[in-house]
């Protein structure tokens, strides 16, 4: 399963700090990428959200994810993969 957090804009605009994504669970996350997983957002909730998903950094376990990239290497041991999705910011 996925777990993915919202941060500050897209958090905002989705009305939730986080989600989770159960048609990952148990899938073959070397199949699946993050591509997959804006995609589901979008089915989640509308094509209004793609922009805003389209600016932010996605990061699991510290490493940043691109679109076409497996899910799975940054899965490690657990059961739930968490990812937050940083929108661009001000500040240090």
């Amino acid at each position: 399963m996925i777990r993915l957090r919202y941060f500050a804009g897209i958090g905002e605009q989705l009305g939730t700090a986080e989600e989770t994504y159960p048609q990952f669970a148990g899938t073959d996350l070397a199949a699946s990428t993050l591509a997959d997983l804006k995609e589901a957002v979008i089915a989640r909730h509308g094509d209004e959200v793609r922009a805003n998903l389209d600016l932010c950094a996605f990061m699991a376990n510290g490493q940043r994810l691109i679109d076409d990239a497996a899910l799975a290497p940054v899965r490690g041991t657990a059961a739930e993969l968490v990812i937050d999705a940083l929108p661009p910011f001000a500040g240090g």
